[in-house]
């Protein structure tokens, strides 16, 4: 029965009982077969992804807090992986569910996950979960993201040879370094925090990096955050376009002789 549900609120045509079902997965949750418990898990991320008003219900029944205990003494990677998937619907919302994740202590638990866990899939959906809450978060919630290594799970996640995550992890840093203080180098205290984590030796990495949507991104960060550190009357690439740097890398057609 379970994963009919689980079938049904992944179809997200709204003709079900969200309250009821919510409250047999939450019946359920905690049962210690896999069987159950993952069905159980998955309905309340499908109830989440659907808006933030379902969302709302879930959290409002307990369901946050069922996902971060669970997240908390569960040890099988995939059931932690569709925890963090769970979460991660949940952290995708505004600022009010960034607040109630951090208030759970589901972000200390990504974090921990998402720079230890053994496995990869599991680290990743930690660390997209975790960039997901950047992207709304305000520069309190930004901060106590940080005090909790948010930022350093994100710069390794820079190193994962995976683009999706690249690109996650790269948006969610750019949230990040944008909060302290706007970017401004001399007083950016989260851009320092990133110096120290070897970040710009990353960026400068990712600056070569095969995928195109990856390297943009990487030049975006560079150019935002360390580009007033950089004499450009020295600098023989500087006027350089941009496009015209990547096709000299051998990285893409750029169609200029």
């Amino acid at each position: 029965m379970l994963w009919t549900l689980a079938s049904i609120t992944d179809a997200n045509d709204g003709e079900w009982d969200e309250d009821k079902i919510i409250s047999i997965a939450m019946e359920n949750i905690g049962n210690k077969k896999t069987s159950i418990k993952i069905p159980s898990i998955r309905i309340l991320g499908n109830i989440c992804a659907e808006n933030d008003s379902s969302t709302n219900h879930v959290i409002s029944q307990g369901g946050l807090n069922a996902l971060v205990s669970e997240l908390q003494t569960e040890e099988r990677s995939p059931i932690l992986l569709e925890l963090c998937w769970a979460l991660s619907n949940i952290s995708s919302g505004p600022s009010l569910h960034v607040a109630q994740l951090l208030n759970a202590g589901a972000v200390d638990q990504l974090v921990s996950i998402g720079l230890a866990n053994e496995s990869f899939k599991t680290r990743k959906e930690a660390a997209i979960a975790l960039a997901n809450a950047c992207g709304e978060a305000s520069e309190y919630q930004i901060g106590k993201i940080v005090e909790a290594q948010g930022l350093k799970c994100l710069t390794e996640a820079l190193k994962i040879n995976d683009t999706e995550l690249i690109v996650k992890a790269l948006d969610a840093i750019d949230f990040i370094l944008f909060a302290g203080e706007g970017g401004v180098d001399d007083d950016n205290k989260l851009l320092e925090e990133f110096n120290s984590l070897n970040g710009k030796q990353i960026l400068d990495e990712l600056l070569m990096h095969p995928n195109e949507q990856v390297f943009k991104k990487a030049n975006v960060l560079t150019e935002k955050y360390y580009r007033s550190n950089m004499d450009l009357l020295d600098d023989p690439l500087a006027t350089v376009d941009i496009e015209c740097l990547h096709c000299f890398i051998g990285v893409a057609e750029c169609g200029v002789e």
